[in-house]
C-alpha cells in the first residue's frame, strides 16, 4: 500500500514537472510586456515633431544610437486626436529599405504615476491586451495611423527593425487641441 502511494506520488511530480516545463516553453516564445503593457509616462510631441516635454516616468525606448546615425521611432503629434505619423528613423549609412514591423496595441496606466495624467487629459486607460489594434510591414520611413475607430486611452507602439525592437507610448485623446 505504501510503496503504491509512493509510485503514485513520483507519477504526479512527474506530471507536473513535464506540464510546468511546456508551460515555460510557451512564455519564452511571447515578448514581456505585450499581453499586458503598461504607461508610466509619455514624451509629448507637438504636430511638428517638437518635444514639449516628459509626462510622468515614460517607459519607452525610441533610439539606439545618437541622431542622425541611429535607428529609432517616435509618434507626432502626442498626445493625438483622429491621427498620428510614426517617423521611423534608419541610418543613412544602412539600407533604407529594410523591412519594418509597427504594432498599436492598448495599454493601462501605472496606477502609481498616471492618476493625475488621467485627470489632465480626461481619458482612462482602455482595457489592455496582446492583440494588436493597428499593425503593418513596411519599408517606408513614415506611416500615418488613423485612430478615429479607437477609444480614448493609453497605448503602446512596437516597431521591430533591423533586429531591436523599440516602443513607444501613444495618448489617444479625441478632444484633445494644440493650443499655440
Amino acid at each position: 500500500m505504501i510503496k503504491r502511494i509512493i509510485v503514485l506520488a513520483m507519477l504526479s511530480m512527474a506530471f507536473l514537472l513535464v506540464q510546468s516545463c511546456q508551460e515555460e516553453e510557451e512564455d519564452s516564445l511571447r515578448l514581456p510586456g505585450l499581453e499586458h503593457p503598461v504607461v508610466t509616462g509619455y514624451i509629448a510631441r507637438a504636430p511638428d515633431a517638437t518635444p514639449m516635454g516628459a509626462y510622468g516616468e515614460p517607459n519607452v525606448y525610441t533610439q539606439l544610437g545618437e541622431y542622425p546615425e541611429n535607428y529609432g521611432i517616435g509618434a507626432v503629434p502626442n498626445p493625438n486626436s483622429d491621427f498620428f505619423k510614426v517617423f521611423l528613423n534608419v541610418p543613412a549609412s544602412a539600407d533604407s529599405s529594410i523591412s519594418k514591423e509597427v504594432w498599436l496595441v492598448p495599454a493601462v496606466s501605472d496606477p502609481n504615476l498616471m492618476h493625475q495624467m488621467e485627470a489632465d487629459l480626461n481619458i482612462s486607460a482602455v482595457l489592455p491586451g496582446g492583440a494588436p489594434v493597428f499593425s503593418i510591414i513596411t519599408d517606408s520611413d513614415i506611416i500615418t495611423i488613423s485612430n478615429e475607430h479607437l477609444p480614448n486611452g493609453f497605448y503602446k507602439l512596437y516597431c521591430r527593425m533591423n533586429g531591436t525592437l523599440f516602443y513607444d507610448n501613444v495618448v489617444i485623446n479625441h478632444n484633445f487641441v494644440y493650443q499655440k
